[in-house]
């Protein structure tokens, strides 16, 4: 008889539940005898989670928990401050469900499940950047919620009677072939007194999760200026009134890249160059796209490693110019030291350290057990002692690869360790619905070791500066503008200079037949209240960025309306002149007026890469709004 998760609908089809590459690998070779492990790589736990799977059905969404709550609040309709009071709440709730869930198991435990399940999403919409936040609102729960200290939950098989493990399934007949070939594996980490009820307790999770990322979409939406419709009676129960025009932006908005370059939330960007280079480490990020047939993955194609078609890792390898990413936020490094009391360099290094023994590893020892691990588990298991050493031993290497000169000191990489390592009080800090900040050295299924998770060291890093005030220092600015130049300027970068004695100074700019495009960089720092639909948020980035943006830039070009000619410049041949203002993230655009777009699709306002996919366009052709005539 098959279990149902609480509050169950209807079952998932076979093809419709999430299994991972070795589920689906395990069962085109489940006839075989003895396991080959140089044709795949054999997971103890493969064949066990099929047969759970079979056992249970999981309902497709978390509708069931959005019910239970929203029905104790009153049908109607709520403008903004009383549907963000509701939200929280709503939050609020998920957050325990989430809670009495993950306290009853170590972290260790629930980061060695949840890598052993495919990234997906128990609700309908499943598009590759919900996945993720999903998997992320998972992690922060697992970080802030789950026990430090190791459970019974988990543990080296050498450590535990085989009886035990998977609460004695191995012991059946039909699993011999699967015992006969783990009794050969090296010790290795194996759940425990697990069974097809710890599993629902996992898909309960997902759904909470994806829950939590439902609110914050529906936060973000009352943020851009709809109300909140609470109706008992409809399917998906909370509804909005937006109007034609915000269904249009937000579709735009929705249709538009997330992420273009490197950047961190304090607005800062550095350049990064395409494949592996100097002062690039190794990261993994979570492999959401499985629409083509084959997996494809240029560091894994430079150690040969091949997937048979439809066969998929959970995560990809990924370059990631830390060197770049110190550099371009050194101005920060005083109020980092004042907030921390310990100095940026030194985290930074930490992290790069780690990295490149990992690239080392991948690269030059050709570790392909490692490389495996990493592709679907994405974190490493060491011993704090090892780690340190390993850290001392490459510390002159790291600081020349970083192009700076760092002296070892044990002080400050105690520090530094410190502050990227989960304990009870960088627990609290931690905030679920918008997932961070997070760490990366957690405490692993024995005393004596740790893990170190690569896929969120891209998050770590992004969110590196949260709690500092977001100050708005000049070489912000200037490091967008020189991650935007591709080629040099048409105008000066400095004053362009009128034959009246008046000056303007302009960013940056392009030529591009008759039309000449004037630039205005804003660096402008994120803050997590964007992710929570907070209006406060949203109003900030209209004013800094995308108002005071195009205000610059227009009253530059009235500037050069009255100056043609100056002395340091001629623009007179040109026929049209068009403002754009560079952010560095994707702005949403809050109203369809002329004065925001280029053209019906294409605001003023753009992120890097969209700036570069514009000039390569016929751009007289292509604008048609804004083009300001020069005679």
């Amino acid at each position: 008889m098959k279990k149902k998760a609480s509050n169950p609908s209807k079952p998932l089809n076979r093809s419709q539940r999430p299994l991972s590459f070795s589920d689906r690998i395990k069962k085109t070779f489940r006839d075989q005898q003895i396991i080959d492990t140089a044709t795949i790589v054999f997971d103890y736990y493969a064949q066990a989670f099929h047969y759970l799977h079979s056992k249970i059905y999981v309902e497709s969404e978390g509708k069931a928990y959005r019910r239970t709550f929203w029905n104790g609040i009153p049908e109607g309709q709520y403008t903004f401050e009383p549907s963000q009071e509701y939200f929280n709440q709503y939050r609020s709730f998920l957050e325990l469900k989430m809670k009495q869930i993950i306290e009853q198991y170590s972290v260790s435990y629930w980061l060695h499940l949840s890598r052993r399940i495919a990234p997906n999403t128990l609700g309908s919409d499943k598009r590759d950047e919900t996945i993720l936040v999903c998997r992320n609102i998972m992690i922060a729960a697992f970080q802030k919620y789950a026990q430090l200290l190791p459970c019974q939950g988990i543990c080296y098989s050498k450590d535990i009677d085989e009886t035990k493990i998977f609460k004695g399934l191995f012991q059946n007949p039909e699993f011999s072939s699967t015992l006969k070939a783990f009794r050969k594996m090296p010790n290795q980490l194996v759940l425990a007194n697990f069974d097809d009820s710890n599993l629902l307790e996992y898909y309960e999770l997902e759904k909470l999760c994806y829950e939590m990322w439902y609110v914050g979409s529906k936060a973000r939406v009352i943020a851009k200026g709809a109300d909140l419709i609470v109706s008992h009676r409809a399917v998906e129960i909370l509804l909005d009134n937006r109007t034609n025009e915000l269904e249009r932006l937000i579709e735009q908005y929705d249709n538009r890249e997330r992420m273009t370059l490197n950047v961190s939330a304090t607005g800062t960007v550095f350049k990064q160059n395409n494949g592996p280079r100097y002062g690039e480490i190794i990261l993994t990020e979570l492999l959401t796209d499985r629409s083509t047939r084959y997996f494809q993955d240029e560091f894994g194609e430079q150690m040969g490693i091949r997937y048979l078609p439809g066969h998929f890792p959970n995560y990809k390898f990924a370059a990631f110019d830390i060197q770049g990413y110190l550099k371009a936020h050194m101005f920060y490094g005083a109020i980092f030291l004042q907030k921390w009391g310990v100095r940026l360099e030194f985290v930074v290094f930490v992290i790069a350290d780690i990295a490149l023994s990992l690239r080392h590893a991948i690269f030059e020892e050709n570790d392909s057990s490692l490389v495996h691990d990493l592709y679907h588990r994405s974190y490493i298991l060491m011993k704090p002692n090892q780690m340190r050493d390993q850290i001392k031993r490459n510390w002159t290497e790291v600081s020349k690869y970083m192009d700076m000169e760092l002296l070892y000191d044990e002080s400050e990489i105690e520090k530094a360790i410190a502050l990227l390592s989960l304990d009870v009080t960088t627990q609290a800090t931690i905030h679920v619905d918008s997932f961070g900040p997070l760490k990366l050295f957690i405490p692993g299924p024995r005393l004596d070791l740790i893990f170190m998770d690569f896929s969120i060291v891209g998050e770590i890093l992004f969110n590196l500066f949260y709690g500092l005030p977001m100050l708005d220092f000049g070489d912000k600015g200037q490091l967008l503008e020189d991650a935007l130049k591709t080629k040099e300027s048409y105008l000066p970068t400095g004053m362009s200079k009128g034959l009246d004695g008046s000056s303007k100074q302009v960013d940056y700019s392009v030529a591009k037949g008759n039309v000449l495009i004037l630039v205005e960089c804003k660096a402008v720092a994120r803050s997590f209240g964007i992710f929570g639909g907070q209006v406060a948020a949203q109003q900030h980035r209209i004013r800094n960025v995308i108002e005071k943006g195009l205000g610059d830039v227009d009253k530059k070009i009235d500037w050069f309306m009255k100056h043609k000619i100056g002395a340091n410049y001629d623009i007179s041949q040109f026929t049209y002149l068009v403002g754009v203002v560079i952010s560095a993230f994707s702005e949403f655009i809050h109203s369809e007026d002329e004065r925001y777009w280029l053209n019906d699709d294409t605001p003023r306002i753009l992120t890097i890469s969209e700036f570069h996919k514009l000039i390569d366009t016929d751009v007289e052709h292509t604008l048609t709004k804004n083009l300001v005539a020069l005679s």
